[in-house]
């Protein structure tokens, strides 16, 4: 996706995402866990994840409203 921005950060037991806003366009974040669950969505520029500890891991993936899509790689979870 050209001139498309996407960033993660994990702290301690959280993922957060957001992606580089542009105004004519909306977004959907998504975290994605074991087996493809869905654990959350926002419609928002940026979110939060809290793991609980049985997500086997974590994956962010942001949807524009044009079709594009990025994903970040998966944290794996450890139980707690």
């Amino acid at each position: 996706m050209a001139g498309y921005s996407f960033a993660h950060e994990i702290r301690a037991r959280r993922r957060r995402a957001r992606d580089a806003r542009r105004v004519d366009r909306q977004y959907r974040i998504q975290f994605i866990g074991r087996g493809g669950r869905l654990l959350s969505e926002r419609l928002e520029t940026a979110a939060t994840y809290a793991f609980t500890g049985d997500e086997g891991y974590v994956r962010a993936r942001v949807l524009e409203s044009n079709g594009a899509m990025a994903w970040a790689q998966p944290v794996t979870i450890a139980p707690r």
